[in-house]
C-alpha cells in the first residue's frame, strides 16, 4: 500500500479547481475505455483507473456516484430473472451487484436496453457481441476508489473530505434531472384520471391512482401493401378481426420494445380521450371495462359517454362487440325505453343465431377430429339452413385440416351420388341439400388448402 501523501500534496489536492463531471462525460469515459480495451473487462478497469486518476477529486467523486446510481437503476426483477433463465447462472446478492455494474461498464446503449428493454437486451447478449454473458460479473464498482487511492495514496474514506464544498448539492440537482428524465420515459398522464406507467418492462394502466387490470394489447401494424383491406373498417375490433391474429401476438410478431409498446399505448389512449372516449378507437375488451372504471371514478366525460357508447355499439350489430356487451352484462346499464329504442329484440335474435352457429361450428370441428364425416355433413347442412351465406364460418372449419380434405370431399361426393340415385321426393330434397353442402364445402376446403 502506498504511503499517505505529505501535507503539501494534500493541500494541493484540496485546492484543485472544482470541476463538474457531466452525465455525458461519464458515458464518454465509459465508451472510450470499452473501445480501447476491446471488451476485455480487466483491461477496461485499468484504463478507467488510468483516466480517472488524472482528473480532479471532484470528478472521481462524481464518477463514483454516477456509477452507483446507474447500477442501482438496474436492480430490476425482470432483468435478474431473464439472466438466470436464459444463461443458467447463479446470482448471489454480491454477484448481482457486480453484474449490474458490469452492464453499466458496457456503455450507455447497453445500460438503456437493460433498463427499458430487457427482452431486446437479452437477445443481444445471446449474439455474443458483449462476449460470454456468463462472464459479465466483474467488480467495476472498485474503479473510482482505486483511482482515488493511486492519485492521493489515501483510502477511500478520505474521498468525501477532499470533495469541494457544495458538491453534494450539485450532484443532487443532477440526479433530480436524471429522475425527471427517467419518469418522462416511463410515466404518461393522459388526463387526471388515466395514467400509464412502464414498470418492469410492462405497461400498466392506472385509473385515479388504482391499477387497472385488463387486456391492454391495443397495438397492431397494418402493412403498407394491405392498407386497402382496411378501407371499410368502422372500429378497432373489425381491424383486429381482419388481421386474423390474437391481440397478444403483436408485440412478439413485430418485435417492438417495451418502451415502443408503452408509447403506442400512450398515443392510443390519448387519442381515445381526445375523442370523448369513442369505443370504436380501442378494442372492446379494453374500451368498455375502462370506460366503466372511469365513470365509477367520477370522470364526467366517461359518465356521459358510457351509456351512449353501449347503445351505439349495440346498434352497429357487429357480432363480436354485441356478444361482448351482452355476455359482459352491459345491457343492465340501459333502461327498458333505451333498449327498445335501439331494437333490442332484433339484436337478441341475431345474437342467439350467432350463438347457435358458434355451437354448431364447435360440433363440426369435434366431428372432424373424430372422423365422423356423416355428422359433419349433417352439421354443415344445419349451418347453411340457419345462414345460407355462411362461407366464412365453413372456411374456418376447413383451415388447418388439410390431411382430412381429400377424404371429406370423396365422402361428400359419394354421399351426393347416392342421394341422387334415389327417385323419391324425399331423396330429391336430400340430394338438393347435399349438393348445396358439397358445393360449399368443396369451395371452403379448397380455400383452406391453398
Amino acid at each position: 500500500m502506498k504511503e499517505m501523501k505529505d501535507k503539501g500534496d494534500i493541500k494541493r489536492f484540496k485546492s484543485e479547481i472544482p470541476r463538474i463531471l457531466t452525465v455525458d462525460e461519464f458515458w464518454k469515459i465509459i465508451k472510450n475505455s470499452y473501445r480501447k480495451s476491446k471488451g476485455d473487462p480487466s483491461a477496461q478497469m485499468d484504463l478507467l483507473i488510468a483516466d480517472l486518476k488524472t482528473r480532479s477529486i471532484d470528478e472521481i467523486y462524481m464518477f463514483r456516484d454516477y456509477f452507483s446510481h446507474f447500477t442501482y437503476m438496474l436492480a430490476k426483477d425482470s432483468l435478474l430473472y431473464s439472466l438466470v433463465e436464459e444463461f443458467q447462472v447463479y446470482i448471489s446478492d454480491d454477484v448481482w451487484e457486480y453484474r449490474r455494474g458490469h452492464i453499466v461498464a458496457l456503455g450507455k446503449k447497453a445500460y438503456e436496453l437493460a433498463l427499458y428493454d430487457t427482452y431486446k437486451f437479452i437477445h443481444i447478449l445471446k449474439t455474443g457481441v458483449y462476449g460470454d454473458p456468463k462472464k459479465i460479473r466483474h467488480e467495476f464498482w472498485g474503479v473510482p476508489y482505486n483511482a482515488f487511492h493511486e492519485k492521493t495514496g489515501l483510502e477511500l474514506d478520505y474521498m468525501y473530505a477532499f470533495a469541494s464544498d457544495g458538491l453534494d448539492l450539485e450532484i443532487k440537482k443532477i440526479f433530480k434531472d436524471l429522475e425527471k428524465e427517467h419518469i418522462n420515459r416511463t410515466i404518461f398522464e393522459v388526463n387526471e384520471y388515466i395514467v400509464l406507467k412502464l414498470e418492469e418492462g410492462y405497461t400498466n394502466l392506472y385509473v385515479k391512482g388504482e391499477l387497472f387490470n385488463q387486456c391492454k394489447f391495443l397495438l397492431f401494424t397494418i402493412p403498407v401493401d394491405e392498407v386497402r383491406t382496411y378501407d371499410e373498417i368502422n372500429s378497432i375490433d373489425e381491424a383486429a378481426d381482419i388481421l386474423d391474429r390474437s391481440m397478444e401476438s403483436f408485440r412478439y410478431a413485430y418485435e417492438i420494445s417495451p418502451e415502443e409498446e408503452f408509447w403506442g399505448h400512450c398515443s392510443n389512449l390519448q387519442v381515445w380521450a381526445e375523442n370523448r372516449y369513442d369505443t370504436r378507437l380501442l378494442h372492446s375488451n379494453l374500451a368498455f371495462p375502462l370506460l366503466k372504471a372511469l365513470a365509477d371514478a367520477g370522470d364526467p366525460q366517461a359518465r356521459r359517454a358510457f351509456k351512449e357508447e353501449i347503445a351505439k355499439r349495440l346498434e352497429s350489430m357487429y357480432e363480436p362487440v354485441v356478444e361482448f356487451l351482452i355476455d359482459g352484462g352491459y345491457l343492465r346499464y340501459l333502461n327498458k325505453e333505451e333498449l327498445e329504442s335501439i331494437g333490442i329484440s332484433e339484436i337478441y335474435k341475431n345474437y342467439n343465431k350467432q350463438k347457435e352457429l358458434s355451437t354448431l361450428m364447435l360440433d363440426s370441428q369435434r366431428y372432424l377430429e373424430a372422423n365422423q364425416l356423416d355428422d359433419v355433413v349433417d352439421v354443415c347442412n344445419r349451418i347453411l339452413s340457419i345462414d345460407p351465406n355462411n362461407f366464412n364460418g365453413l372456411h374456418t372449419l376447413g383451415r388447418g385440416l388439410n390431411k382430412k380434405i381429400g377424404n371429406i370431399l370423396v365422402f361428400l361426393l359419394f354421399h351426393h351420388s347416392s342421394s341422387s340415385s334415389s327417385s323419391s321426393p324425399k331423396s330429391s330434397s336430400q340430394s338438393s341439400s347435399s349438393i348445396k353442402t358439397f358445393t360449399s364445402l368443396s369451395f371452403v376446403f379448397m380455400r383452406g388448402h391453398c
